[in-house]
């Protein structure tokens, strides 16, 4: 088994998980190499989840209540043009407020939550602002998007392995051999930042300015793992 913590090694043992796998014999020498592949992109839209949370001693009226306020959030959203596809889904979630340490129930909660998509990223902080204003109590969830993700994701996997097999070549030349066949890779989706706002609510009592938020660049990582055929060079 190769050790974890070294970056590169020869060795016979095989990486697990999902991968390309070529048929080899099971004494061939390897070279373990990973490569990094980033693609940063302007962002053209975002998305975000709007919360309204209401508490009471019935579940009934903690769900009357919270589905009151989440109507008044979805008019006040759409008197800013966010309304049909703009608006992904509303749900509503109803449940106990459970006191561990008594081992009792003491209240019960409503939930609804509005996910919506913005086009206008100018128009961020005052969304956010009215949404707010109208009862949410938590903004959370921000993610900031690209068209053009899916094709700079190729890009970056192509990266992440011509760095790898770049690695490869050296490590192969300073061992006194050569690359051989690509025996085996798999990769990693990168995964978006999201940035919580659960403190917004209390931004909004300080005054009538919105929150300044500015967007920020979409980043598309993948990583790639990578093992080689070494080949010792004849002497």
């Amino acid at each position: 088994m190769c050790p974890r913590w070294i970056p590169f090694i020869l060795c016979g043992a095989s990486l697990v998980g999902s991968s390309a796998v070529a048929q080899i014999a099971p004494n061939t020498s390897r070279i373990a190499t990973n490569g990094v592949g980033e693609v940063m992109l302007a962002p053209d839209w975002a998305t975000m989840a709007i919360d309204v949370t209401a508490d009471d001693s019935s579940a009934s009226r903690a769900a009357t209540a919270s589905a009151a306020t989440t109507r008044r959030v979805v008019a006040a959203l759409a008197g800013l043009g966010l309304t049909g596809d703009s608006v992904v889904r509303v749900s509503f979630t109803v449940g106990p407020r459970f006191d561990y340490r008594e081992q009792s129930v003491r209240g019960y909660f409503g939930r609804g939550t509005v996910r919506i998509e913005v086009k206008q990223l100018d128009r961020l902080a005052q969304i956010i602002d009215t949404a707010l204003a109208a009862g949410a109590t938590e903004i959370s969830g921000l993610r900031f998007r690209s068209d053009g993700e899916e094709k700079a994701r190729a890009e970056a996997l192509k990266r992440a392995v011509a760095q790898a097999r770049a690695d490869a070549e050296v490590l192969a030349a300073a061992s006194g051999g050569h690359l051989g066949r690509l025996l085996e890779i798999r990769h990693e989706r990168g995964v978006q930042p999201s940035f919580g706002f659960s403190e917004l609510a209390a931004m909004a009592s300080t005054g009538p300015a919105a929150p300044d938020l500015t967007p920020q660049d979409v980043v598309i990582l993948v990583v790639v793992e990578t093992q080689w055929e070494f080949v010792p060079d004849r002497r």
